[in-house]
């Protein structure tokens, strides 16, 4: 959430700049922890769930040098397509709010 207008941040935004509110568009970076400083996560569940995230992000960057074919933009609409219908019941508004991305993002 953004300190200074409020708004809950998307994680992914078109016009967003990285450190940066996609909303009033201020510095989301806190000077208290300048010098190296965390906020620290208090929730067991959250940790785990950070962990799995930068599991998965590693895998996935450590499998992109073995692909050799092009990615293909029509399977991966596909396969966006059938996560959403298979996890979401076809239902496009209740994947937006479950992972924070405006509607528009994810497009049709």
């Amino acid at each position: 959430m953004c300190p200074h207008c409020l708004n809950q941040q998307l994680v992914l935004s078109g016009d967003s700049q990285t450190g940066h509110c996609n909303k009033c568009g201020k510095w989301l970076g806190s000077y208290r922890y300048k010098n190296g400083g965390v906020n620290k996560i208090k929730k067991a569940d959250e940790i785990a769930w950070q962990l799995h995230v930068n599991q998965e992000l590693g895998e996935l960057i450590a499998a992109a040098p073995t692909i050799v074919s092009p990615i293909d933009s029509n399977r991966i609409s596909q396969t966006i397509s059938t996560f959403i219908n298979q996890a979401f019941q076809s239902n496009q508004a209740a994947l937006s709010r479950a992972i924070l991305v405006n509607q528009a993002t994810i497009g049709s």
